[in-house]
């Protein structure tokens, strides 16, 4: 199945895409900067799913290169990318 990789997901449209592409079958690897709302989204996601989480500001000038860390420790592909971030 495809992986999808969302950025800004732990609310509002993010958060109902996330579930979506669940519900769809896809598995998933979130990132945002709030560690605990995405544990627990990601908790709350994980039911016979392969869901993944990076807790990441993509505002920091190393975001690229954590989030590919991240990537490479798990050997994972991604094949749609949703980047819904938002910016304040």
């Amino acid at each position: 199945m495809d992986t999808v990789l969302f950025t800004g997901t732990t609310s509002g449209i993010g958060e109902a895409f996330a579930k979506k592409f669940v519900l769809e079958g896809y598995n998933v690897i979130l990132v945002a900067r709030n560690h605990e709302k995405l544990r627990l989204q990601a908790k709350e996601l994980s039911t016979n799913r392969n869901i993944k989480y990076i807790t990441c500001d993509l505002n920091n000038e190393n975001a690229v290169n954590i989030i590919e860390q991240s990537l490479k420790d798990w050997n994972a592909t991604i094949d749609i990318l949703i980047n819904n971030a938002g910016f304040k």
